[in-house]
């Protein structure tokens, strides 16, 4: 079952990370906590189901006192696994090009339109429904919420 978490550089004396293991990847977020790394999610796109996997593109800031003192703008590739969880995680420092969450990027032709994700069965008010292909429900029982958040 493949997992993987990379982050590039954001700076000239940062250094590019490959992880294929949960083992390492807490190394890695040990050793990040000593100079005090701090990820702020902005924002998230989603690009839809491919078989059993959602695909989503993260926003954030990163900052660290090794990185200077100014949050330095990022984004991401993922993908959420029906029933494993984030699997793919890749990170890097957003282009310039890119404005962000919240801007649009001028497109030579019109998009598709907007359309709503409508849940089948169920009462949609108790958020009961359909969210992966083939009945499984999204779920995370990895992932705890950040101390402050309301969920916490």
């Amino acid at each position: 079952m493949p997992f993987v978490f990379s982050t590039g550089k954001f700076t000239p004396s940062d250094t590019f990370v490959r992880i294929e293991s949960l083992g390492a990847l807490i190394r890695y977020t040990r050793a990040r906590l000593l100079h005090h790394e701090r990820i702020t999610l902005e924002a998230v796109r989603f690009y839809g189901w491919r078989e059993l996997r959602l695909g989503f593109m993260p926003y954030f800031t990163r900052s660290a006192d090794d990185l200077g003192q100014k949050p330095l703008a990022g984004i991401g590739k993922a993908e959420y696994w029906c029933g494993l969880g984030v699997r793919v995680l890749n990170l890097g420092p957003r282009p310039s090009y890119d404005p962000g969450p919240g801007h649009r990027i001028p497109s030579r032709r019109p998009g598709p339109p907007n359309k709503r994700l409508k849940l089948t069965g169920g009462d949609r008010s108790k958020g009961n429904g359909v969210l992966c292909p083939g009945g499984h429900g999204l779920s995370s029982t990895t992932l705890a919420p950040a101390r402050g958040s309301p969920a916490a």
